[in-house]
């Protein structure tokens, strides 16, 4: 279940297969980077966007979300967002 923020690392267990997701919830995407250093590690993200639904990749792709190491707004889903690509909706 994800709920709250999910940032990070966590966004692959969008990946998981019975994953589900809050409507209020905030997942927040960034480049994969090695401990220590800002840098972003192109292979680090790529593995990541090997974790993502199909749609849920296309959309880190098409803005760029795995291209910076620092957060930014724009490379946000709400848990809304991410049920109309697809991720289930928690059933309470």
């Amino acid at each position: 279940m994800i709920s709250g923020v999910c940032a990070s690392a966590c966004t692959m267990y969008l990946g998981v297969r019975k994953v589900c997701v809050e409507p209020d919830a905030e997942v927040w995407f960034h480049a994969a980077h090695l401990p220590g250093d800002g840098r972003p590690d192109p292979l680090g993200s790529l593995e990541m966007l090997s974790y993502y639904p199909k749609k849920v990749r296309a959309w880190a792709i098409d803005v760029g979300a795995l291209e910076k190491t620092e957060w930014d707004g724009g490379n946000v889903l709400t848990g809304r967002q991410l049920i109309s690509l697809g991720i289930r909706k928690c059933r309470k």
